[in-house]
């Protein structure tokens, strides 16, 4: 468990001890606003001392612990906890890796928790923000969690333009994989996106118990930009599905010219086949059978007919 804690005092902000050390200086301070985060699993102390000092229920702890897909938003009397997913590109770039983070936010403090710690970065920033109110500093980690959502998006995007040139190049198995993979990430991204905005949208509302109507603009930028992402995601899905249905109709135009070859194929050696087991029944009143030069006529007749065929379905433009 990783634990870093700020104590913010008339507009200035510095790191505190310990989380104690913080708590004891929100209630010494009528003024002070501090900022926890949390990182990895929770003690049970600092469960109880969050509990009993700030008033966090403790199955809202035990959801900062938990993991869940789907954005939460959830508002109490003194405090507002939301969680939300940064995306960021895994080793593929149709390969996105989700990250948890929640945020606990009070009238005078907010509780952060994430998974890898890589996330709230506690820097000039956020202590800034956190000087001017935790409602600040929660917009701030809002504000950097979408402002990543981008790269993603225009990472996908360039995935797609890639295998958009590949269909047309070597329309593949292997292709049409990566073209689902890619469009399953347009789909889970689109879909975090699109929870995160409406989640946003209720807590942009005016006459939250703890957002102040002052910092509402502020939550609804970053709604605006998340309606960004699904506006780009949206029209990355209509890419991807156009690029399968490219995939299909070259499959089926390859098929269809496969077909057309084993249909000449087979549409040549029908007559020579003919001519074949007609000579070939071996009847005694066959005058044919006793001629000199039947054998090599035969073979004649059955050239002559081929190159006639080949020479029609050359005239038809069919070769």
């Amino acid at each position: 468990m990783s634990v870093r804690a700020v104590v913010a005092v008339a507009g200035k902000a510095e790191m505190a001890m310990s989380a104690e050390a913080a708590v004891r200086a929100l209630a010494a301070d009528e003024d002070a606003k501090i900022w926890i985060d949390l990182s990895g699993p929770i003690s049970a102390e600092l469960k109880q001392l969050l509990s009993r000092e700030l008033g966090v229920h403790l199955l809202v702890l035990e959801d900062l612990e938990a993991s869940y897909m789907v954005p939460k938003l959830e508002e109490f009397p003194e405090y507002t906890y939301l969680l939300v997913h940064g995306a960021r590109r895994g080793e593929r770039q149709d390969d996105l890796d989700f990250e948890e983070i929640d945020l606990v936010i009070g009238r005078r403090w907010i509780v952060s928790h994430q998974v890898g710690g890589s996330r709230i970065a506690l820097d000039d920033r956020d202590l800034r923000a956190l000087a001017r109110g935790p409602a600040a500093a929660a917009h701030a980690v809002l504000d950097r969690v979408v402002d990543e959502y981008l790269p993603v998006v225009d990472g996908l995007e360039a995935v797609l333009d890639e295998l958009e040139a590949e269909v047309m190049r070597d329309p593949s198995p292997e292709v049409l994989a990566r073209v689902f993979a890619a469009k399953r990430a347009v789909f889970q991204l689109r879909r975090v996106a699109a929870y995160q905005r409406d989640l946003l949208v209720r807590l942009a509302r005016p006459g939250g118990p703890v957002i102040p109507d002052s910092a509402l603009p502020f939550f609804r930028d970053v709604g605006d930009h998340l309606t960004m992402v699904l506006f780009q995601t949206e029209a990355q899905r209509e890419i991807a599905t156009g690029i399968v249905e490219r995939h299909l109709a070259m499959q089926s135009n390859r098929l269809n010219e496969v077909m057309k070859t084993l249909t000449m194929f087979s549409t040549v050696m029908l007559p020579l086949t003919l001519i074949a087991g007609i000579y070939g029944m071996n009847f005694e009143n066959m005058p044919e059978l006793k001629w000199r030069h039947g054998y090599p006529l035969a073979l004649l007749a059955m050239g002559l007919v081929a190159v006639g065929l080949l020479f029609y379905f050359r005239r038809k433009r069919w070769l």
